[in-house]
């Protein structure tokens, strides 16, 4: 008797677990199918959002903040990659609101070297932080360049969504935060040193190299290409030739050689030891041999 009781507790017990599973597997789908039409709702107010005429980035950046954590990482991407070209599509009309003389005068005022947006609290004039204040907002930060300010993207603000991002994601926005950080060109001259050039290219390289299928490869091919232009131009007002006599700039070759003896590998720097020594073969000056080779590297990326 006490074994046939015990029988039937066990088989009860058993009953009560295969139906707990049960019960927890059918919620877990539930669960996810839930999810499921919940991110496929944001994804489609995501598409809705960015079919819609004069769209601001702050409108996205809210939607983007918003929803985060309800989509999956390859949504998280759509997002932040969209947030990027919408203040891409932008920056054109940004840049006109930056054109009106007064607010010109009254950034001259309180522009300092290191000045940044966080110093808002120094500003007493109410337009003018309050458009400084929407700069920050829609991720734009103030740049200036021969006496005029402006607006440029601050790759810096990408920084807060780096946990939901995927590595290549991750490792583009840094890129471009450096780019973002110190522009390497200024008024047309060099504000970067020739060993900086070398470095971003470096990494840029890597980036192509290490995250090949990804959908930022194009904009860092081409943003790699501009690098090789650097290292082999200069530009305008930083030559890497002089004008007058044509010799290499002394403190660009002092940094190309030191680069070249490292023994690195990769295509930039196999095209850079070949260019050092086409230069080596013409004293380091510009002559049409070296001119030649410049041209058709560029041209090769």
């Amino acid at each position: 008797m006490k074994k046939r009781r015990l029988t039937v507790v066990v088989l009860v017990i058993c009953t009560l677990l295969v139906l707990s599973v049960l019960f927890m597997l059918v919620g877990n789908r539930l669960h996810r199918v839930r999810m499921q039409a919940k991110e496929a709702q944001v994804m489609t107010g995501f598409e809705q959002l960015m079919a819609k005429d004069s769209l601001t980035t702050f409108e996205v950046i809210k939607y983007l903040e918003k929803n985060i954590n309800t989509v999956s990482t390859k949504n998280v991407s759509r997002f932040v990659l969209g947030l990027e070209q919408t203040q891409q599509d932008n920056l054109v009309e940004w840049q006109k609101r930056y054109e009106d003389t007064a607010l010109q005068e009254k950034m001259a005022e309180i522009y300092q070297i290191n000045w940044c947006l966080e110093e808002l609290s120094n500003t007493t004039d109410q337009k003018l932080k309050e458009i400084l204040l929407d700069t920050r907002e829609n991720g734009f930060k103030v740049d200036t360049a021969e006496g005029l300010f402006f607006p440029v993207i601050d790759y810096t603000f990408y920084r807060r969504y780096q946990q939901a991002l995927p590595p290549d994601l991750v490792a583009y926005f840094e890129l471009m935060a450096v780019e973002s950080e110190q522009t390497p060109l200024k008024d047309a001259a060099l504000m970067i040193g020739w060993d900086e050039i070398l470095t971003r290219a470096e990494n840029q390289e890597q980036f192509v190299k290490e995250y090949q299928t990804s959908t930022q490869v194009k904009p860092v091919r081409r943003l790699l290409k501009r690098y090789v232009t650097l290292a082999l131009f200069g530009c305008n007002n930083t030559p890497l030739f002089s004008y007058e006599t044509k010799k290499m700039d002394p403190e660009a070759r002092e940094v190309y050689t030191e680069y070249v003896r490292s023994q690195k590998e990769g295509e930039f720097f196999a095209m850079l030891a070949e260019f050092l020594k086409v230069l080596e073969e013409n004293d380091y000056c510009l002559t049409k041999e070296v001119d030649d080779f410049r041209e058709m590297a560029v041209a090769a990326w």
